[in-house]
């Protein structure tokens, strides 16, 4: 299963944290001013430069343009390539978004907004990677595999510790268990350069 096949003829990884951004601020409830927003994503191969990298809104006239980062992370051992040592396969993406929050107040919008975890992004990947394969393999699948297990964010309180936390895996009688960690920053904290942020840590199916 692979969420790229949901974005035939694109740039898979632009599109998927194109997705992402919208999702995570809500566009569906912004309406025509959600036409305002373009994204831009960098992939960062560096953990240093990952860390150091943080999502910005810059406006351009009527619009915003919104600059968010993603690295991925490979298992030490699992998907390496030993004739040449290098990965080939990732096992789940670290991604730096604007919160919505941060978004609205850019676009100085009115409404509510539902808030997405990284718990609701999963799904939403799972969902996507099923809907791209044959019915008989969902049924498959379903009925034969062993079914994710999402379980609650864990909450970083800083940039480091989100670094640190990850995602974790784990197959237990209940399932594959999944647990994401996460960093929410309000867009009114003193020190703007960290402010508006959510950080997610998301399966690579």
């Amino acid at each position: 299963m692979c969420i790229r096949d949901s974005f035939q003829g694109q740039d898979a990884s632009q599109s998927w944290v194109d997705l992402l951004q919208r999702k995570v601020a809500d566009f569906q409830q912004l309406g025509e001013q959600a036409y305002r927003v373009q994204i831009e994503n960098q992939n960062k191969d560096s953990l240093l430069a990952f860390v150091g990298s943080q999502p910005q809104i810059k406006t351009q006239g009527d619009d915003i343009i919104i600059n968010t980062y993603t690295r991925n992370i490979y298992s030490v051992f699992q998907g390496l390539d030993f004739s040449q040592l290098s990965p080939i396969s990732t096992e789940h993406i670290s991604v730096k978004l604007k919160n919505a929050k941060a978004i609205w107040n850019a676009l100085k919008a009115q409404g509510t907004y539902q808030t997405y975890t990284c718990k609701d992004l999963n799904q939403l990947a799972i969902n996507l990677a099923l809907s791209s394969v044959p019915e008989k393999t969902r049924q498959r699948f379903e009925q034969y595999g062993t079914q994710f297990v999402l379980l609650d964010d864990k909450q970083a309180s800083t940039g480091f510790t989100w670094v640190a936390g990850t995602l974790s895996k784990d197959v237990t009688s209940n399932g594959y268990e999944i647990q994401s960690t996460s960093l929410f920053t309000d867009p009114d904290m003193k020190i703007q350069k960290f402010a508006g942020m959510q950080y997610l840590s998301l399966i690579h199916i």
